[in-house]
This record gives structure tokens, C-alpha cells and sequence, in this order.
């Protein structure tokens, strides 16, 4: 699915039809291995998204990583582990319990290194599920084998509004 500008959900190239600059906070697709470092990264980038009047958002601290069952582990890890990962100092680990990690099984059919940061609060807002036909169901028994027939017709569309609660890495 394409937005009203014409770029996938996860793009470099939004527009803002304001015509003020996209320089910065109008990107939201990146290139970077799931990492403690590119996590944070993310983070930062995401507070940076800027409005269609190139005005700074304010992005809620409800963020989730959403994993393949493959990265899970180590999403888990980083977001589960209170000292500093992979360092004898003992740091704290500044994204411990900061995010949620949700393995997603279907993203191992696609890529198992891509994954994705998303505030929760602005998608639950900015995902849409349409039913445009209500279910409507249908049943008849066959007189000769007692078999129950049931049939369901039903229509609805799915998309969504903006694309400022995502962040996504294709990871090469």
C-alpha cells in the first residue's frame, strides 16, 4: 500500500503538501541491523518527525519493537538486559524497559533481519480497518446426510492514515 503522496509506509521521500522543507523529519526508513546503538538511534529520529508544516510532533514514550522471530532474542535482550550490554563497566543500559518487543511471526517470510519501531498511541490512531459489509451468515442442513452448511459474506478494507508512527529498517 502506497500513501496519498505515492511513497511506501516506510520511505525517504515524503512530501508535505505545505511546501516548506523536507530536509529533516521526513524520512522514516533506514538501512541499520538491530542493535542497542541503532535502537537508540531510532528513537532519536522518530522524535524528530515534523508535521506537514515542518513543526516538530511530540511522539509518546509508548514505543515498540516490532521483531521476526529471528531478531526477537536479541531485541529482548536489549530491552530486558539493566546493564550496559557487552561491557565489563556495568553502564546502565538506558533502553532497558523503555521499549516493548513484539516478535512477529509473518516478517520471517519477507526478511529475517528487517524490523521496525512504532509508537503505539499514534498507531492505534493512524490504522484504520473499514467493515464495509457487515458479516452476514447463511446456514442450511442437507436433508439426506444431516451435513450443516454455513457460509459467511462479508467485505472490508484495511490501510492507513499517516505514516509518523513508524520507523522501519531494510537491513542489506
Amino acid at each position: 500500500m502506497t500513501s496519498e503522496e505515492g511513497v511506501a509506509l516506510c520511505s525517504s521521500s515524503h512530501t508535505t503538501k505545505a511546501g516548506t522543507s523536507t530536509a529533516s523529519g521526513f524520512d522514516n526508513a533506514g538501512t541499520s541491523a538491530l542493535s542497542k546503538t541503532s535502537v537508540a538511534a531510532t528513537r532519536l529520529l522518530m522524535r524528530q518527525f515534523r508535521n506537514d508544516i515542518s513543526e516538530r510532533i511530540d511522539m509518546s514514550d509508548n514505543l515498540a519493537l516490532i521483531v521476526p522471530d529471528n531478531l526477537a532474542d536479541t531485541a529482548y535482550e536489549i530491552v530486558n538486559t539493566p546493564k550496559s550490554l557487552d561491557t565489563a563497566e556495568g553502564n546502565v543500559n538506558p533502553q532497558y524497559k523503555r521499549h516493548t518487543v513484539i516478535p512477529y511471526l509473518r516478517l520471517d517470510d519477507y526478511d529475517t533481519n528487517n524490523w521496525f519501531m512504532v509508537d503505539m498511541d499514534q498507531m492505534k490512531r493512524d490504522l484504520v480497518w473499514i467493515d464495509r459489509i457487515k458479516p452476514e451468515s447463511k446456514n442450511t442442513v442437507d436433508f439426506e446426510t444431516y451435513i450443516l452448511k454455513m457460509a459467511v459474506y462479508f467485505r472490508c478494507a484495511y490501510g492507513f492514515l499517516d505514516w509518523r508512527w513508524c520507523y522501519g529498517h531494510l537491513v542489506t
